[in-house]
């Protein structure tokens, strides 16, 4: 093996251990999430960014899968989904994780990391406003919200974000601690 195949192949190599890694870290959370904690984050991300979408994402190696998310006009309550499985192909979440970083696209169809997903493309998501949701330091996620009309996301947006981001990456219980609220995802009893 010549010298340049051999650096090719280690950094193949540690490319498949990172995320490998990262699909470890990102199973642990879906294994040890507290839902109460993370609805109300979505809720309050929802309503701090007057977004009519919020969701909480975890990306493992194949696919998105949203713990939570809410969907209605902003003001409104919105409607609550849990357990959601799309395939990573789709999700603009995956290049949050994939950049370790928030991520801002206020028009979802001229972005060159999104524009060919079906959701842009029909309209459906065009602007987007995510921020990585770490398992001891590692993105395994995204907290995001989004609307089908273009935004200009504001530096106080992303600070929010980001803020309510590190509430979920800091409240991931460790092995040794389930959490107290650590529950069924699923839809929600009727009243």
């Amino acid at each position: 093996m010549a010298a340049g195949e051999h650096d090719a192949f280690m950094r193949h190599l540690d490319d498949m251990v990172t995320e490998a890694g990262r699909v470890e870290a990102a199973e642990s959370f879906l294994e040890r999430k507290r839902i109460d904690q993370a609805r109300r984050v979505v809720q309050m991300a929802k309503e701090m960014l007057h977004a009519e979408h919020a969701e909480l994402n975890i990306i493992t190696d194949e696919e998105q899968i949203t713990v939570t998310g809410l969907a209605g006009q902003p003001g409104s309550s919105g409607r609550r989904f849990e357990d959601v499985h799309r395939d990573r192909t789709q999700s603009w979440c995956q290049n949050v994780v994939a950049l370790a970083d928030t991520l801002a696209i206020d028009d979802g169809k001229q972005h060159v990391l999104v524009m060919n997903t079906d959701v842009a493309q029909s309209g459906e998501v065009v602007s987007y406003l995510g921020a990585p949701i770490r398992v001891d330091g590692i993105p395994v996620g995204a907290l995001c919200v989004f609307d089908p009309q273009f935004r200009e996301w504001t530096e106080s947006e992303v600070a929010r974000l980001e803020q309510l981001a590190g509430v979920v990456s800091d409240s991931v219980p460790t092995p040794t601690d389930p959490g107290p609220d650590q529950g069924h995802v699923g839809p929600e009893p009727a009243p």
